[in-house]
């Protein structure tokens, strides 16, 4: 079974951040309807383990042995590409740079945030091309979309650069 994106995180968030239960992910934001499969899953993979907590039917998940060791092969298939979700790489950087891989966290986030830019001028492009014909529906629908598209990917491009600037110059303990 494939490891995911959200999974190496989840394993992650048990290493680094010391989440034990569900309330303990919800409180990290992140929500329950993902993190509860994937821990599932991961149990099943032998890289989690869940025990009720005394005196509760709530489990408890702590990482096994083979769970500690997130797989270096695992980040290096994160890193070889950049998603189009956001999230998703805000995870690989995050995974990465608590993982001591300092150096390949800030390239890969300068690296997204290269490539949120570039993407950004062809939905430019896209717009400027569709507002000759924006009375026309589906014209008008095409450019909104090209430009709400092209602000976004600048906000996230600007998102990324700052925190692999703030990221480089701060010490954070692995």
């Amino acid at each position: 079974m494939k490891t995911s994106n959200f999974d190496l995180f989840v394993l992650g968030m048990l290493k680094h951040a010391h989440l034990e239960t569900l309330y303990d992910f919800r409180r990290a934001g992140v929500p329950g309807g993902m993190s509860l499969p994937s821990l599932r899953k991961l149990c099943g993979q032998d890289l989690v383990a869940a025990a009720p907590e005394k005196g509760s039917t709530r489990l408890k998940y702590a990482l096994t042995a083979r769970g500690e060791d997130i797989p270096n092969w695992a980040l290096g298939q994160q890193l070889s590409r950049i998603p189009r979700s956001s999230e998703a790489v805000q995870r690989t950087f995050w995974l990465t740079h608590f993982e001591g891989q300092r150096r390949e966290a800030d390239a890969y986030l300068t690296s997204a945030a290269f490539q949120r830019e570039r993407e950004a001028r062809k939905q430019e492009r896209a717009a400027e091309a569709f507002r000759s014909n924006i009375a026309n529906p589906l014209g008008g629908w095409l450019w909104l979309r090209a430009v709400c598209e092209s602000h976004r990917l600048e906000s996230e491009a600007k998102a990324f650069r700052q925190v692999a600037d703030a990221f480089s110059k701060e010490d954070h303990p692995a």
